[in-house]
Formats: C-alpha cells, structure tokens, sequence
C-alpha cells in the first residue's frame, strides 16, 4: 500500500509502506533522510511475503491526490507558560520540519510526524531516537525563555533592593527626628 510523505526540503513524495524506516535519496533535491513510519488504522490487506525491500526503493513523485497534512500540531510549543510569552520567536520558521543534530553534530531536518522514531544519520550512519527536545528550535525556545525568566528575576532584583533602600532612609529619618 502506498502512502504519502514530505521530504526534508518539503519535496510531496510517495512510497510503499515496505520501505518505511529506510534511507533514501529525494529524486528532486537529492536531499538523504529515513523515510518516515505512519501508523494503520486497521490493516487493509495482508502484504505478499515473498516481496521483500529493495535495498534503494524507487520514489517518484506522488499521484494527483492530495496528502492529509492536517493535524500534527498539537501540543507544539504548549510548554512554555503564558507568563513568559516568546512572542514571534520561530514565526519565519518553517513549523514543520525541526533541525535535530546527530550525535556527531549532523543537522537533520526531521518532519514533526517522525518525531519519538529512532534515524540514522545519512551522513556518519549513527543512529539515534528523533526527539523535540534536541531539536534546535526547541533549544533556541528555551534559551530565550530563560533568557526573558533571567530578565524578569534581576529587574525584581532591582525593586526589591530600591524597597530595602527606602525603608532604611526612611528609618533614618524617624530616628534622626526622636
């Protein structure tokens, strides 16, 4: 059974689910990435056991009908609380596809639908778990939320001290005047 999928570079292409997990080439862009796993919802026919993978599957670009791309989005950027607002951080960014480095320090740019799924890098071969949490603009999210946290915490720094200040004058003053 065929499905739909978006490369890296956002390329719609279509594969056979006995290629999901494998590493492939973009026929536009030439851009290496695994091809991402999608869940059944039942299963629709049993597959042929005597066809097995081929080691680099054919991908071509997809028929006619257009992909479900709903959904998916859930949940993105719901751990940062509304009392530190980010604003705009990653609003030119493409909220798609994540940036994820490899554990050699490869850039991989990773579809949300393929997040919490073990890749292997099409460039050094390690393989490793695909999590939001090491993605790069989850890392930039949180540096600039603890970055506006930092801010708050030194400017009520700053009120608390010019309080202590103030009362202390104003002991001053009353003991100066008894």
């Amino acid at each position: 059974m065929t499905f739909q999928f978006l490369c890296p570079q956002g390329h719609l292409l279509q594969g056979e689910e006995a290629h999901m997990g494998m590493q492939c080439q973009c026929p536009q862009c030439g851009t290496a990435f695994i091809i991402p796993t999608v869940e059944r919802s039942a299963p629709a026919e049993p597959a042929p056991a005597s066809t097995a993978p081929s080691s680099a599957p054919d991908l071509g670009p997809p028929d006619s009908t257009e992909p479900d791309l709903g959904g998916g989005l859930e949940g993105f950027g719901s751990d940062l609380s509304g009392e530190f607002d980010t604003g705009d951080l990653g609003s030119a960014v493409d909220e798609t596809l994540l940036h994820i480095p490899c554990p050699n320090g490869h850039e991989l740019e990773v579809p949300l639908d393929m997040l919490n799924q073990r890749a292997m890098c099409p460039h050094c071969g390690a393989e490793f778990r695909l999590r939001r949490e090491k993605s790069i603009e989850h890392i930039f999210q949180q540096e600039a939320l603890d970055r506006r946290r930092g801010e708050f915490w030194f400017k009520m720094a700053i009120v608390a001290s010019a309080v202590v200040i103030v009362l202390l004058v104003i002991m001053i003053a009353a003991i100066a005047l008894t």
